[in-house]
This record gives C-alpha cells, structure tokens and sequence, in this order.
C-alpha cells in the first residue's frame, strides 16, 4: 500500500524533460513579449517625436510672426577657436570643426562642415535677426583627450559662467550631451557646458545641410524638404539659450528645448532648425525656415510614415 502510494506520487511529479520543455516554452514566449515591447516603444517614441517636431515647427515660425526675427543663439553644432574679444569680433572658420557628439548621418554624410558664410548668407541671416551662434570651444571638443573614464580634465580658452577659468572633463562623460553649448558651469569637477555665444561675421563657420547631387545634377534631398535644387540650407540646433526658449516677449515661448529620445548615451540629442538663405549669389533678403529635424535627419514627413509602418 505504501510502495502504491509513493508511484502515484512520482507519477503527480514533473520529469526533468518535462520542465525544460515548459522553460523553453516560457523563454520563447517572453522573448516574442519583449520584442513586442521593443517595437511598440520605438513606435511611441517615433510617434512622439513627430509631435514635437510639429510643435518645434509652429512655436518657432509664430515666434518669428510675433517678433518679426528668427530665433537669435541657436547651437552652431561647430566647435571654433573664440575670438580676442567676444564682444566686437566675429567668429572666424579658421580651426572650426563640427561637434564631436552630433549623431549618425547630422555628423557625417548628412551635413557639410564647416563652411564659411559668404556675405551674401550672412546679410540673409542678419536681416532676419540671427547675429550670433552658441559654438564649442574646441579644446572641451575632443572625444581622446583627456580620455574618457580617466577622471582628467582640460582648462578651455573661454570661462566658466563666474568669469574664472573653465575646467571641463572628458568629452564623452559629459553630464549632459545635449547642453554642451551653454557655457562652462563654475566649480572644480564639472563636466557640462563648453560653449560660448559668437558673433557672427563673413568667413564665420556653419554647418550646411548636403543635398545629394547624384542623378543628373538633381539635388534630391533638398527638393524632398520643400527648398529649390540650388538653395543652401543651413543647420542649427535649437538649445536653451535660443531666444525662443523661455522667451518673456510677445505671445510664444517654448518653456524647455526638446530632446530627441532615440539618441545613444552621449550625443546631441536637440531638434534641428534648417534655415533656407537661398541660391549661391542670389542669397534670400531673410534667411527662413525650411523645414524642422530630429538628429537622425528625419523629418516630420518620414517620422510619420515610420510610425505608421510604411517606410522601408
């Protein structure tokens, strides 16, 4: 009787093929689950950020509307040497290279830079009310030197946000990629900001939006963001100290510059102002708002239809 009950037992219990079976079950399942989840959070995301794009898009042009001039200190997205005197020269192309942190395509085949404004393109940008830029202090923009992780820091040209001497810590352990324009904060141990707002003059580096010259002479990917074949596009990133951000005059202000939140650990990650100042030689009057990015180089448009699973 005893011998019958501990069988019918063992026969109640799970053979160890059994559970792996229902382990491997599980795994599969949570696995399908996850990557569920994967997708829908990078559906959110780009459904998000198609929506802020819209929004970056209608605060800035009703901001341009109400005070008559574009947003003044947008992030260059340039690294360059500070002049002798902030105040009265301008900002020279000479030892100016494009940021360290900007993303993908914005920091490679996407973007030309930089280039030197003509006079024509900076009458353009002048007329429409942007005079300075916010650029890197190129020492703050290397992403070898100090090395990342090795706890050492390098003095920059510019100072801190007291007027002492600025330390920044290596470029890829910034506290905070996406404010590296802002100027350099006080006290020892401090790894933010590295930035400073130039003036601009003639010669002064931008970044410029590359269209595709393939095809014929066709420049695709200006024409697919609304600007003629021959217009040059300059590219800016929209950062805190942006006149529009917080702005206490006239009617529109956005209360914080928006980040992009598809980015990796270390990049820039604000919505790009592309600025359309017209052909070569046959620069516009004003420099006017072509069109609004993330730092991926996708537009409201390709957001949309990636949220929708419609893009390739």
């Amino acid at each position: 009787m005893l011998l019958e009950e501990r069988r019918r037992g063992a026969r109640l219990g799970f053979t160890l093929l059994e559970l792996l079976v229902v382990v491997t079950i599980l795994a599969i399942v949570g696995a399908g689950l996850l990557a569920a989840y994967d997708e829908l959070d990078d559906k959110t995301s780009e459904g998000v950020s198609a929506h802020t794009m819209a929004g970056v898009d209608a605060a800035v042009r009703a901001y341009t509307m109400s005070e008559r001039v574009i947003p003044n200190e947008l992030d260059a997205l340039i690294a360059a040497p500070p002049p002798a005197n902030l105040l009265t020269d301008p900002v020279d192309i000479s030892g100016s290279e494009k940021v360290a942190l900007l993303p993908g395509k914005i920091g490679g085949s996407k973007t030309l830079g930089p280039i030197g404004l003509t006079q024509g393109q900076l009458d353009a940008l002048n007329n429409a009310g942007l005079s300075h830029l916010r650029f890197l202090d190129p020492k703050g923009n290397d992403p070898a030197s100090p090395a990342p992780g090795s706890g050492g820091s390098v003095t920059l040209d510019i100072p801190d946000a007291d007027g002492g001497p600025a330390e920044v810590g290596p470029l890829l352990d910034i506290d905070i990629p996406h404010r590296a324009h802002e100027v350099p904060r006080p006290g020892s141990g401090r790894n933010r900001g590295r930035g400073y707002a130039g003036l601009l003059g003639v010669s002064s580096p931008v970044l410029q939006w590359n269209p595709d010259r393939s095809g014929g002479g066709g420049m695709y990917d200006n024409t697919k963001i609304g600007a003629g074949p021959d217009d040059v596009i300059l590219v800016f990133g929209l950062g805190n100290d942006a006149s529009v951000v917080g702005a206490t005059r006239g009617r529109t202000q956005i209360a914080s510059a928006p980040v992009f939140g598809k980015n990796l650990k270390g990049d820039y990650g604000r919505y790009l102002l592309l600025y359309n100042v017209g052909p070569l030689g046959a620069e516009f009057d004003k420099a006017k708002l072509q069109i609004v990015m993330n730092t991926h180089g996708d537009f409201i448009d390709e957001m949309i239809t990636e949220f929708s699973g419609q893009k390739n």
